[in-house]
């Protein structure tokens, strides 16, 4: 049986590490792995005593998207109240992520990015994430906590 997407991404990670091929200075940044499920992965990085936590997660076309919003909401709320940023392919079918009709899924990320006071990063001037020959736009979102990180 193959191996998670993230416990791939971590392996990676630490024979980087291994190898001294590490790009982030090791008395910088302090990187953990916090927690990972099906779809997302989190990683806590401190440095100076502060924490924020970077979480990763894919959700495929046919997957359940509600799921994988529950699955950021379980996360966000076990960090306690540490800042986070949020890199999402929800490979959505929206306008938000560059399709001509609005589907229940953005009126879902609208709800959600509400309820949990988060900052969208992606703008219509941001680069786009995804170009095909009829349609262009977003699909891979960040979110932030407290839009101080953005400047990270």
């Amino acid at each position: 049986m193959g191996k998670s997407w993230h416990s791939q991404v971590l392996e990676k990670l630490a024979f980087k590490k291994r190898e001294g091929r590490h790009h982030i200075s090791s008395n910088m940044l302090h990187p953990s792995c916090f927690s990972a499920k099906e779809n997302t992965m989190t990683i806590k990085l401190t440095k100076n005593s502060k924490a924020f936590t970077i979480i990763s997660s894919y959700s495929s076309p046919y997957a359940n998207f509600r799921g994988i919003l529950e699955e950021l909401t379980d996360l966000t709320t076990n960090i306690n109240g540490e800042e986070y940023l949020i890199g999402v392919d929800f490979n959505s079918r929206s306008q938000r992520c560059g399709y001509r009709k609005e589907d229940s899924e953005e009126k879902q990320l609208q709800e959600y990015i509400a309820e949990k006071q988060i900052f969208l990063l992606n703008s219509s001037d941001s680069p786009l994430t995804f170009k095909h020959i009829n349609r262009e736009g977003w699909p891979n979102l960040m979110m932030d906590s407290s839009h101080s990180l953005a400047a990270i």
